[in-house]
């Protein structure tokens, strides 16, 4: 990608490998401005504006047309106009899943090797404080979801959980709700289509059961929180659960699940769904964050102006989550993701997940009337509740003033516009 396609996207290199065969071997004149090109040695071009009469030709010469693309999309539209302007969320949400939860099962052998320490000793005096830093540095605020048991058990009594050290915490963020244990609410007949290897609850009764007893848990913990936001166990919710969630525990408002689509996995749009409980999926996790994440979370920013992360504590026990690189370089590559992340969207707001939840509500209600002047752009939002955001971006426009909102530069051609009056 080339310097003012997309925020954060500067020299970005993505290795896409077969569906390079699709875009054709052109030469362009000196009338082409290219954005973006094959990484070889032909450095075919992949998107390119020129202007054409008094209009602007873009051609996208590649065939990503895919959910995960969607910003390269965006971007390609916003240089079509001189002056493009859309509506985005705004929000920076961290999720922490099994956190606050009891000490994991796993293999501790890369912790005893990097620090000599046992499972529960890391986590308290390594794993946590490094986490912090972060909200310390950055302003992150986490939602940790809570896992109360993690027996496997969907058909009997959920007992109490007596070893409340571990779920003492301060993060200046917020706890929701991951479930009593890991087990996904789906229900008898459910296909895990042998994914995962997870039990089914029997009955709504049991399911209820349980949850309300990882609900009644957590208020004991955390007078001042309540759990808004649930994330299904390993991103797995059954339809029918989905309408349990909503008539059992309406004090729900925000599902947090998977932007990309899985096999079994509950797969999301940032919106209000019909019964109006809001979907705010997750798109990246994990410390390793490939190159394919990083293309993941460069999409999302720019459709969006979103980063929605989630980790889970013991993804230092998995090998197949990092675990043999070790926690230093794991972090490592959390913490040079959100430099670049801060870098790149300095203006983001760091909120929770009922928060970004809030955001995604104002933001799927929005629309906007746009009438141009030779002087000026009005806008005239409805659906508008206390304040709005948009991107701007400005191809060799300049704006010298903004009523009804304020406006930050983000960097090149883009604008973050924050709206506080409906015209």
């Amino acid at each position: 990608l080339k310097e003012g396609l997309m925020i954060g996207g500067t020299d970005f290199n993505f290795h896409w490998g077969d569906p390079m065969a699709v875009a054709m071997n052109v030469q362009l004149n000196d009338n082409a401005s290219v954005y973006a090109e094959s990484d070889d040695d032909s450095k075919i071009p992949l998107l390119w504006s020129a202007e054409c009469g008094e209009g602007t030709w873009v051609v996208n010469n590649h065939g990503f047309a895919e959910k995960a693309t969607r910003g390269l999309t965006c971007a390609a539209y916003s240089m079509l106009e001189e002056t493009c302007i859309y509506p985005v969320i705004n929000a920076s949400a961290f999720f922490l899943d099994d956190f606050p939860s009891p000490v994991p099962m796993g293999d501790g052998t890369y912790i005893r090797r990097d620090y000599n320490r046992d499972i529960s000793s890391f986590y308290s005096n390594v794993w946590w404080p490094d986490m912090l830093t972060l909200c310390e540095e950055y302003g992150i605020r986490y939602t940790g979801m809570l896992i109360e048991d993690y027996s496997d058990e969907t058909d009997g009594v959920f007992p109490r959980q007596t070893d409340t050290e571990r779920f003492e915490l301060d993060n200046g963020g917020e706890i929701g709700m991951h479930g009593y244990n890991h087990q996904p609410l789906c229900f008898t007949g459910f296909d895990f289509k042998d994914e995962v290897d997870y039990n089914t609850w029997p009955s709504e009764e049991t399911a209820e059961s349980a949850m309300r007893e990882a609900f009644d848990y957590l208020d004991t913990l955390y007078l001042e929180n309540t759990a808004a936001v649930y994330v299904p166990p390993s991103n797995i919710l059954s339809e029918e659960g989905r309408t349990f969630l909503k008539e059992h525990f309406p004090q729900i408002k925000v599902i947090a699940s998977l932007y990309l689509e899985g096999e079994i996995e509950y797969s999301q749009e940032f919106e209000i769904a019909e019964d109006g409980v809001i979907e705010f999926p997750r798109v990246i996790s994990g410390a390793i964050l490939d190159q394919y994440m990083r293309w993941d979370a460069l999409n999302t920013l720019n459709l969006y102006y979103v980063n929605s992360h989630f980790m889970h504590p013991d993804d230092v026990l998995d090998e197949d989550r990092g675990a043999a690189d070790g926690w230093e370089v794991l972090f490592g590559n959390l913490c040079n993701y959100v430099d670049w992340l801060y870098t790149s969207a300095p203006n983001i707001r760091n909120l929770t997940g009922s928060d970004a939840g809030r955001a995604t509500a104002r933001y799927d209600i929005l629309s906007i009337e746009r009438t141009d002047t030779r002087d000026e752009i009005r806008l005239r939002l409805d659906g508008f509740w206390d304040e709005a955001w948009l991107m701007a971006r400005c191809n060799g426009q300049s704006i010298v003033g903004v009523t009804g909102g304020t406006l930050e530069h983000i960097g090149d051609d883009y604008y973050l516009l924050h709206a506080t009056r409906t015209r």
